[in-house]
């Protein structure tokens, strides 16, 4: 295939060129990086390195494994110090990393400054989001249960989306995150608090990076992120010849972060960023010690 046809609503056809070339062993690296296992562990009396690395949660082991991750994490709040490892995590539900704030800064995250513009998302009103979304529905009730966040979020939106296709409309706006189900009890961490990143943070960690950057006096080190546009949250379909295409189903607006923009930490680890003995080193001995003095903007 040597070009890519489109029909506009309009009824216009473009074309677009496209390009093939081999997969190298350097792209699959990339794509395919030495991820942490998801977990907690205490490097150094009073400072916790937490590994954030999965926010998919596709079977109910990994979803009971988080929340055995969420109980530990809710104990923290006489801990001097706190690593957000996120090193091979490149998505997933941003719901699931929201949670992981939460467990761990109590309501204290909802004091968070705010953006001036605040953004919002919308989703498209179609047949393929809406099988889309009743899909991932179908996979969270037999993972979570009908009791969970993500399928309660999920029949939320598809309520809405039927509602919204009754009207005629194009677009519905994604409700806010159920903060008052989720609402966590306890004190809140007050220690320093790290967060790591590798060039493999995308999509539902970079909302995570959003929301931690947030915090005030966090300190961001590692590896520059990936980056993502506006445009989320893709359904695959079948196209003719065996190929497949992502359709982003939902779009932001008034988001900070601008298409194709990464995050890049104050502090850049020059080594192997997937080393983790060897990242856990630069934190503990370097980043550390001068995390206090940091100015943070």
């Amino acid at each position: 295939m040597h070009h890519c046809e489109v029909r506009s609503v309009s009824g216009g056809i473009h074309q677009f060129p496209l390009k093939w070339q081999a997969f190298s062993d350097a792209l699959q690296a990339m794509t395919w990086p030495v991820t942490p296992r998801q977990g907690i562990k205490q490097l150094r009396p009073g400072i916790h390195w937490i590994h954030a690395t999965d926010f998919t949660l596709s079977s109910a082991k990994s979803i009971a494994s988080y929340e055995r991750l969420l109980n530990k994490v809710r104990d923290l709040d006489g801990t001097d110090a706190v690593v957000l490892d996120t090193r091979g995590n490149n998505g997933g539900q941003t719901l699931v990393g929201y949670r992981l704030l939460l467990a761990l800064f109590k309501g204290a995250i909802e004091r968070a400054p705010k953006d001036q513009m605040e953004s919002k998302a919308y989703w498209r009103v179609s047949i393929t989001a809406r099988e889309t979304l009743e899909a991932y529905r179908g996979n969270f009730s037999q993972t979570e249960g009908t009791d969970g966040p993500t399928y309660k979020f999920l029949d939320t939106l598809l309520a809405s989306m039927e509602e919204a296709a009754l009207r005629g409309q194009a677009f519905v706006e994604q409700a806010e995150i159920p903060v008052d189900e989720l609402a966590e009890s306890g004190r809140p961490f007050a220690g320093k608090l790290l967060l790591i990143t590798d060039s493999n943070c995308a999509s539902a960690c970079l909302d995570f990076v959003d929301m931690v950057l947030k915090i005030p006096g966090v300190v961001h080190v590692g590896s520059v992120t990936s980056a993502d546009t506006r445009y989320s949250d893709v359904a695959w379909l079948s196209l003719p010849r065996a190929l497949k295409i992502w359709l982003p189903l939902k779009v932001y607006q008034n988001r900070k972060r601008k298409d194709n923009e990464p995050y890049t930490p104050k502090f850049i680890f020059a080594g192997d960023i997937n080393d983790t003995e060897a990242v856990q080193a630069w934190v503990l001995d370097s980043i550390l010690p001068i995390a206090n003095t940091v100015s943070i903007k």
